[in-house]
């Protein structure tokens, strides 16, 4: 699933489509128009629109771009518990799996929150998977992050 969290959802669509995604036919698009409302208003409208069959949801953050696939893989493998957390030497990070039984949490929190509520309340039950990624940990926020990102490529 690809959302676009404000305007320009046709470009991303096409642009998910065309050099993203090895299936595009498996892929879901929404728009949140409610994107002012912050990170969670997005995060709350993709998980709308989780098809019922499936298993879970690798939540992507838009500003850690430089996640590797090795580490997507190993999130995704077994075995699977209700969250599986990325860590690089001790720290950890993103993306996160989580279960989709732990979909109507995050659902239910106030727009005004933040799902690491959710995460924390069930950090206990999480795996935390050793990667040699310190992509996890790159959070691209603003300019000179950036330019530290394409120093590094």
């Amino acid at each position: 699933m690809a959302l676009e969290a404000g305007g320009g959802r046709r470009k991303a669509e096409r642009r998910a489509r065309s050099r993203l995604l090895r299936r595009p036919e498996r892929a879901l698009f929404t728009e949140n128009r409610d994107y002012r409302l912050g990170q969670l208003s997005s995060m709350q409208c993709g998980l709308r629109m989780i098809p019922e069959t499936s298993e879970g949801v690798l939540f992507t953050l838009v500003d850690h771009p430089n996640v590797q696939a090795s580490t997507i893989a190993a999130l995704l493998s077994p075995p699977r518990a209700p969250l599986s957390i990325p860590r690089f030497k001790g720290r950890r990070g993103h993306p996160i799996f989580f279960s989709r039984a732990l979909a109507p949490e995050f659902l239910d929190l106030p727009p005004d929150s933040q799902a690491k509520l959710v995460v924390n309340r069930h950090v206990a039950d999480a795996r935390f998977v050793d990667v040699d990624d310190s992509g996890i940990l790159d959070d691209v926020d603003d300019a000179a992050a950036y330019s530290r990102l394409i120093e590094t490529a």
